[in-house]
């Protein structure tokens, strides 16, 4: 079986003038050397879905910040939709991780899952979160979207905690991750991705422990 490899916020550059993580330049470079991508979700004060990482962008707090001031501030960041146009169109599969989930932004399940339906291409989507309320009602609004826990850390009981969220998958980040629990979790029938790898040699590493997709960084 080959592992897939997803692009973490795209394949970005850690070179000067290089696309930045998360902008539409880094995941139109991923075409032709991954299979998909990974990127973040947040959304504004008047319903725009923000591709970003961090919940603070330029000083203004994305939660509270209109899109055309924060678009204004850093114009470099996309908003969902045209994010999933862009890997729908290059064949590049899409992990949309929620950030926050409805405690901070009530409802964002349900428009991260219009944006894909839209956009997107919901057959080569999973939809990620360490929130995992906010997986369980992605699972409630479609039952046929592919979801996955994120966490950190060692889990007691990582597959019971998927089965809890109705999660098809689990993202375990790579500090801790054994053969032996992927082989636990592949075995119950959840798909398996792990992050971040650092270079080609780690994402090697990671991906001969078993699992289906590897999220790694540019090299």
């Amino acid at each position: 079986m080959r592992v897939l490899r997803y692009a973490h916020r795209g394949a970005w550059s850690r070179a000067p003038g290089g696309p930045r993580e998360n902008t539409l330049a880094a995941f139109a470079a991923a075409a032709g050397g991954w299979d998909g991508v990974e990127l973040d979700a947040h959304r504004t004060a008047d319903g725009h879905l923000a591709v970003v990482h961090d919940p603070v962008v330029q000083g203004r707090a994305i939660g509270a910040t209109a899109w055309a001031e924060l678009h204004a501030a850093a114009p470099w960041l996309p908003e969902l939709g045209e994010a999933l146009r862009l890997l729908r169109d290059a064949g590049l599969r899409a992990n949309v991780e929620i950030k926050a989930g409805s405690d901070f932004y009530p409802g964002i399940e349900a428009e991260v899952l219009a944006a894909v339906g839209r956009f997107g291409w919901p057959e080569a989507t999973i939809i990620s979160s360490f929130d995992q309320r906010a997986l369980l009602r992605v699972r409630e609004i479609e039952a046929g979207i592919a979801t996955a826990v994120l966490y950190t850390g060692r889990v007691l009981d990582p597959v019971g905690v998927a089965r809890r969220c109705g999660a098809t998958g689990l993202h375990p980040e790579k500090a801790l991750l054994r053969a032996e629990d992927v082989a636990e979790m592949r075995a119950a029938g959840l798909w398996v991705a792990t992050w971040t790898g650092r270079d080609p040699a780690e994402c090697e590493r990671l991906a001969a422990l078993g699992v289906d997709a590897v999220i790694g960084d540019p090299a």
